[in-house]
């Protein structure tokens, strides 16, 4: 077997709910390889189809030594005449049947016909090797035989000459991905498809094999580098006037294409509405860097390109992705026009002023985005930006422009809300931006049911039976990681509470005025929210970290569901987030999954009462569960493991509610800029990137759906199986009792838990109290023991003697090493204690057990 094929084997059956992948191996290092121009094959008589011998296929090869010598015959024997098609005999399509040792034939699945340039074969043999992982860790090979039966194809005649096709990877793929379909022409359901249907990722293997084709060129590529830096091979003309005039052409753009060398004068007049490019000249040794400025460039505004009546010229240093320009700009300031402020006309050309009051800078919208996408994909903060920009301008540092980060920073903060407004819509509603309503800017899950949007007209009043449907569940936790250091700066909200976060001048007046009221603990974990719950304050910080509200499902961030702690996981601040979230919202079934639910929901209904009268959940109307998500579960004890585990919940499906601790393995790398910002600017940041985590789940729902699709409908199937199985075991009696449990538990959880794992704690006290009454009762029978030493106490004494035995070791291990001649002593001397005691006890031990003394 190829190492490409294994590995893609390898990579395949880490996932143990898909099937394994075919990997067919041919005597070139990959698939049977046909030529990559289908043609319409033609249905064949019995006649026409040629014998199927079996065609054996080595499953060593050597790639790069097959290309060789193909290299080496086309050279040596050209082809006289091109490759052509022909339609002569054809033979039956492939089709590829599954087996294995516990099924019969599971599907049968027709490939796509292609033409071919010699006979091939109508059966061959080819094996699917299946790699699958043991309990240990390690993995096992199991390799089965297909047989592949070749469609209708056309053969081209003897005097045909066509080229060799080259290997798996080499050129063109030689298994195409299209539907399957089944013998009878039917599409084959989804979970049927096999993985061999989808295309195969590049292998490590193939880019070593491009850059192995790749390092005989090097030299070439660095001399045309070096070559373009020199002006060698040029004439000195300036090739747009050189008809004309004699002009130099000494001047270039590095951001044109081609190497055109143009006088000043041709150059200016090409970048007249191209005045971010950046030029060189050639000073008689290299080509020095120069700006449109020193040519005596000036861009208009206001007039297409021409100069206003009465311009207002000014110098505009501009920030690009390509570094800062210094440009002259005349603004018009016609009054025949309005007399368009500054600003305005520097937006109209995609230019983003530092201020809208006399701006001497400005911004790019590509450079404003380029960041933006930057900071959102790979969390790249402003300053290492801003640097990289200026090292565009002048990497030496002999020319570096002004610091401009303090007003890039201004001007990224109005960008990423401006973005948002866009976004939310908010430029269309006639009352203006002042009328957006909490939480609007926020990207709301499309998946989880919002009455009015998703859900059908009567769903309030859906049965038992339906109303599951409409469940919405949500993940609740903290994050201590994104922590805000206190230095004491003022700030504004330009978003107060219209994304993520919540109002913050409201949520402060609450927590101001709440009293904490101790609770009792009634978890057995010994989880840092119960233990350090309300305690936990960094020194230095106003502000611990952060808690959240995702759906449980899909892992948005909910609206007005993020708030910053100020002193542990308080539930204040917990409760205020899941109130918050779910004010104005009309939902009749909700589960709560949270890592300390089982300790946070006792008293929830009563806390509810201390929020004002917007922000209180009516309990009677709504069906609420709690339950600790399945990865914390198994650090509860015994009583919530029952109680608050979604396994054993009702229409809860495979929901585990870890869904918000992905989210944090987002924030986490902002976690290091956040915290020096002020309180303002950090949550604009923090919610520009949650719409950007909620934005790309929602896009990539599509693929994301069909996947868990597939898994399902695998899932079921195997899963139902093995229920009717198991269930196939217990007399009709006894799972009818057992669905009674679950059903009377279900109803009432003060009744006996069905799920919990009975226990038997049995004490040594319990058993010398048992032997202690067993040998009172041999008394009184009349059997007297043999030695005034009971039985009982002489097992116990056994006992003890092996634990000082146990203590000793340990003591000895802890003085390895240098000891003081005291520590010997001691020691020592509790050797020789031990060691009479043990004698003495042998000496009762041959009468107890006289059988010892023969071993």
């Amino acid at each position: 077997m190829s190492r490409s094929s294994k590995r893609s084997s390898d990579a395949h059956n880490d996932n143990p709910s898909k099937t394994p992948r075919l990997a067919l191996s041919s005597p070139l290092g990959g698939t049977p390889s046909s030529p990559s121009h289908p043609t319409t094959a033609s249905p064949a008589s019995p006649a026409q189809i040629p014998p199927t011998p079996t065609l054996t296929y080595s499953t060593t090869n050597n790639t790069r030594a097959w290309l060789n010598r193909q290299k080496a015959a086309a050279q040596k024997n050209p082809p006289s005449q091109p490759r052509a098609q022909s339609t002569s005999t054809t033979q039956p399509a492939p089709v590829v049947r599954f087996s294995s040792n516990t099924t019969s034939t599971r599907n049968v699945f027709t490939l796509p016909s292609r033409s071919t340039q010699t006979a091939t074969p109508a059966v061959q043999n080819a094996r699917a090797v299946s790699i699958t992982k043991r309990p240990n860790g390690r993995r096992g090979q199991r390799s089965q035989t297909v047989a592949i039966q070749r469609a209708p194809q056309p053969v081209p005649d003897a005097n045909t000459e066509s080229a060799p096709d080259p290997p798996s990877g080499v050129g063109n793929d030689l298994v195409e991905p299209s539907p399957f379909t089944s013998d009878d022409g039917s599409l084959v359901q989804p979970e049927d498809v096999p993985p061999a249907s989808l295309p195969k990722k590049p292998s490590r293997a193939a880019n070593i094999s491009k850059l192995l084709d790749w390092i005989p060129y090097r030299d070439q590529y660095l001399e045309e580098l070096i070559r373009q830096d020199g002006f060698a091979g040029r004439d000195g003309g300036c090739v747009s006037c050189w008809t004309t005039t004699s002009a130099k052409g000494e001047y270039r753009c590095t951001d044109c294409t081609g190497e055109r060398l143009l006088c000043a004068q041709c150059i200016v007049a090409e970048h007249h509405r191209l005045p971010l490019h950046r030029l060189e000249c050639w000073n008689g040794s290299f080509f020095k860097k120069v700006s449109l400025l020193s040519l005596g460039f000036c861009l208009f505004l206001g007039h297409e390109g021409r100069c206003c009546p009465t311009p207002y010229t000014t110098s505009l240093l501009v920030g690009d992705t390509g570094g800062f320009h210094s440009i002259n700009v005349a603004f018009c300031r016609c009054y025949h026009r309005g007399d368009i402020p500054i600003y305005m006309q520097l937006l109209a050309i995609r230019w983003y002023p530092a201020t809208p009051i006399n701006p001497t800078t400005a911004f790019t919208f590509d450079l404003l985005d380029t960041y933006h996408e930057l900071s959102l994909q790979g969390n790249v903060n402003l300053y290492d930006f801003t640097l990289a920009i200026e090292h565009r301008t002048d990497n030496t540092g002999l020319n570096s422009p002004s610091s401009r980060y303090r007003q890039l920073a201004l001007v990224v903060r109005q960008w990423r809300f401006l973005k948002m407004l866009k976004r939310g819509g908010r430029g269309h509603d006639p009352a203006g931006v002042d009328a957006t309503s909490p939480g609007a800017l926020a990207v709301e899950c499309p998946a989880c049911p919002r009455p009015g949007v998703n859900l059908p007209d009567g769903w309030e009043s859906a049965g038992p039976d339906q109303s599951w449907l409409y469940e919405q569940v949500f993940a609740v936790d903290a994050n201590f990681r994104l922590k805000l250091k206190d230095r004491g700066l003022r700030d504004i909200e330009l978003m107060p509470g219209w994304a993520y976060y919540v109002e913050e001048s409201a949520y402060q007046r609450l927590i101001k005025n709440h009293v904490d009221v101790p609770e009792p603990k009634y978890c057995d974990s010994q989880h840092s929210a119960v233990a350090k719950a309300g305690t936990l304050k960094t020194i230095g910080y106003s502000v611990s970290g952060v808690g959240a509200v995702v759906c449980g499902r899909h892992s948005f961030v909910r609206k007005n569901a993020v708030a910053d702690l100020q002193k542990g996981e308080r539930y204040v601040t917990m409760d205020y987030i899941v109130l918050s979230t779910l004010a104005n919202t009309a939902h009749r079934r909700l589960t709560i999954s949270y890592d300390i639910a089982c300790q946070w929901s006792v008293n929830f209904a009563k806390r509810i009462k201390q929020f004002p009268a917007a922000m209180r959940l009516d309990l009677s109307k709504i069906f609420l569960r709690t339950a600790v998500p399945k990865f914390h579960i198994a650090a509860h004890g015994p009583k919530c493991q029952g109680a608050f585990n979604l396994n054993y919940m009702d229409k809860t499906g495979r929901t585990y509610g870890e869904g918000v601790e992905s989210g944090w393995s987002y924030t986490n790398g902002l976690a290091t800029s956040t915290r020096e910002m002020s309180s303002g600017g950090r949550h604009e940041n923090l919610n520009d990137h949650w719409g950007a985590w909620n934005w790309r789940k929602a896009v990539g729902f599509g693929a994301y759906f069909q996947k868990a699709l597939r898994e399902a409908l695998l899932w079921q199937g195997k899963s139902s199986a093995q229920f009717l199985l198991s269930s196939a075991t217990f007399p009709d009696a006894t799972i009818n009792k057992w669905l009674k449990m679950v059903t009377d538990w279900e109803a009432d959880k003060k009744k006996p838990d069905p799920y919990a794992e009975p226990s038997y704690s049995v004490t040594s006290a319990d058993v010398r109290l048992q032997l202690a009454n067993e040998e009172a009762e041999a008394t009184a029978r009349g059997r007297i023991a043999p030695h005034s030493m009971s039985p009982s106490i002489f097992i116990q004494t056994g006992l003890d003697l092996e634990d000082q035995q146990r203590n000793l070791k340990l003591r000895v291990i802890e003085l390895k090493g240098i000891v003081t001649s005291y520590e010997k002593a001691d020691l020592q001397e509790k050797r020789n204690s031990l060691a009479r005691r043990i004698e003495n006890w042998r000496v009762i031990q041959d009468i107890y057990m006289p059988f010892v003394a023969a071993l």
